[in-house]
């Protein structure tokens, strides 16, 4: 009964409100639902905040129809999110996870073990710094053994009041472009860009180009 293509639903017992999805195997997808959620990383923050909240033994899961034939499912979905309009769903406009099986493989990969270059690499990409060969490292070492840890210009210096206050701005700009991008990302299948740059205060044409960024 559980690998079923189905549209099911959520719902909260707190409130009522209820998601709506598909999936091609219905015991695999609620399995993915309740293993995010429990490690506090699923994609839907409205359901996430929820659980963070309320705790995810107030959700119900249950099937809304049982759909023969898979190309149907978007179809049947849709006509489920417009009539019960659920509450949870972000984007209120069906879509396919048909090709699912590709985003599985893809998890797999990341939830397999890395290496410690692996790690240090991604650590480094994180920090936005560049990655240096070993040569490169081997001679930058040998020049700051030369020269010490730091150039005797820098060695004592004190930052003026300005460029302190330089710094704690420029950090404040990083912090809400990260917030900024975040809410963007949340809105941008039910929202115009319009609508987002007047609500954060911003430009239309810097929203395409944090999408760019992160695409």
């Amino acid at each position: 009964m559980k690998n079923i293509s189905v549209i099911y639903q959520i719902i909260s017992k707190i409130n009522n409100n209820i998601y709506i999805g598909s999936a091609v195997n219905y015991g695999h997808r609620i399995n993915m639902h309740l293993r995010e959620l429990r490690l506090n990383k699923h994609g839907n923050l409205k359901l996430q905040n929820h659980v963070n909240k309320y705790g995810i033994e107030n959700l119900q899961f249950s099937i809304l129809e049982s759909v023969m034939f898979r190309e149907d499912l978007i179809k049947r979905e849709q006509y489920y999110i417009d009539n019960l309009k659920p509450e949870f769903n972000i984007c209120m406009v069906a879509g396919s996870r048909l090709n699912s099986k590709w985003t599985e493989i893809s998890k797999e990969k990341m939830r397999k073990p890395k290496t410690e270059e692996h790690k240090e690499h991604l650590k480094i990409a994180r920090n936005n710094r560049p990655l240096f060969s070993k040569q490169t490292k081997q001679k930058m070492k040998e020049t700051s053994i030369r020269i010490g840890n730091n150039p005797p210009s820098a060695k004592g210096r004190k930052l003026s009041k300005e460029h302190i206050e330089n710094l704690v701005n420029g950090h404040k700009k990083v912090c809400k472009g990260l917030i900024n991008l975040q809410y963007i990302k949340d809105n941008i299948n039910v929202k115009t860009q319009k609508q987002i740059a007047n609500e954060l205060n911003i430009h239309q044409s810097t929203i395409s180009k944090l999408l760019k960024r992160c695409a």
